[in-house]
């Protein structure tokens, strides 16, 4: 039997694909994934897989010792879904809960197929897919319903701010003007004053300037 998971997840790990188990989440690519795992990242995966697929994790030692490249390449994929979870679940935790959710049944059916293959009670596994399949159909609907429910709100917001960008729009205008306006002036070091609607330089011009009169002499005392 252990003989089985541990090849059934060599197949997992290299062999089954999303297009072999329908609906399954996609591995990332191996462009994408990091080149190497460090020890955090590793230490992370395994946390990870250890709280959320313990069937999975009880196959990784052996799968370390006796097929290190395969081990490598299943840390990077589980370091990758644990990175990518941990940040949804810092913006959105109930879109967290359906995701992780998920990915446990994505798991647990690429198990589940990866025994089948390998000669496992085809009925048992079958229909523990097929169960695992029902779920996600669920999931996939509160997936949905939850994408809506946060366009809905963001579409909210966005009335919203329509709504208050639309209140006293030319005194809005009238004010950024005055703003451009006073910085150019005081680059140009001339009147700080803002215009006024209507008002052009030169009226504000003639209207902060008087004309010079002359000094009359005064008349020197005899």
């Amino acid at each position: 039997m252990q003989r089985i998971i541990l090849t059934a997840l060599g197949l997992m790990c290299c062999g089954i694909s999303a297009a072999q188990v329908p609906n399954a989440t996609p591995a990332r690519q191996t462009a994408e994934a990091p080149r190497a795992s460090s020890a955090k990242s590793e230490a992370l995966a395994l946390a990870f897989v250890g709280k959320n697929h313990p069937e999975l994790a009880a196959i990784l030692p052996r799968l370390k010792k006796q097929h290190p490249k395969e081990y490598a390449s299943a840390i990077r994929d589980l370091s990758g879904s644990q990175q990518r979870l941990a940040k949804l679940a810092e913006r959105d935790q109930e879109s967290h809960a359906v995701e992780l959710r998920i990915w446990q049944i994505d798991s647990r059916v690429r198990l589940l197929a990866a025994q089948l293959a390998m000669g496992g009670d085809r009925d048992t596994l079958v229909e523990q897919i097929r169960e695992a399949f029902t779920e996600r159909q669920q999931l996939e609907r509160k997936r949905k319903e939850r994408q809506r429910e946060l366009l809905q709100a963001k579409i909210k917001k966005l009335d919203a701010e329509i709504a208050h960008a639309a209140e006293r729009s030319d005194q809005r205008v009238e004010q950024a003007v005055s703003k451009i306006l006073a910085s150019v002036d005081k680059a140009a070091g001339r009147d700080k004053r803002p215009l006024r609607k209507g008002d052009t330089d030169k009226s504000r011009e003639s209207s902060s300037s008087t004309p010079n009169e002359p000094t009359k002499k005064q008349p020197r005392a005899e």
